[in-house]
């Protein structure tokens, strides 16, 4: 058997400021929206890969470093400069600001925070 990633969908409190913050950090747009009002998004991450973001009541949601969505990019020092551009924190796994992280495989990585605290891992795995 074969599969290959659709989407990763997840439950944001405001919609608005989590496709402002995905589109506005990585550049991924916008690919099929639904609901009257606006209730969900679909942002294309690349390929045909999506990230679907749902609004709804994220109460009994637990966010924690350990469930993250992890981005591989050739391009870890330009993103970096770009996080920093428009305000966006990044960190290690230990949390310090604006510290690059090493896995023990010996890659780079760092993490930022979305509106609603999920974290995002961006790492130069090869």
């Amino acid at each position: 058997m074969s599969f290959h990633l659709n989407h990763v969908s997840i439950l944001v409190h405001d919609i608005h400021a989590s496709t402002k913050f995905y589109v506005d950090t990585f550049g991924w747009p916008i690919v099929r929206t639904s609901g009257d009002p606006i209730t969900g998004q679909w942002l294309a991450i690349g390929g045909s890969d999506t990230l679907h973001l749902n609004q709804g009541d994220t109460g009994g949601t637990k966010v924690s470093k350990d469930n993250h969505l992890a981005l591989r990019t050739d391009e870890f020092d330009t993103v970096l400069a770009r996080l920093t551009s428009i305000g966006v924190t990044w960190y290690d796994w230990p949390g310090k600001p604006n510290s690059i992280g090493y896995h023990p495989a010996g890659f780079r990585q760092v993490y930022v925070q979305d509106p609603d605290g999920y974290w995002v891992e961006i790492n130069d795995q090869r």
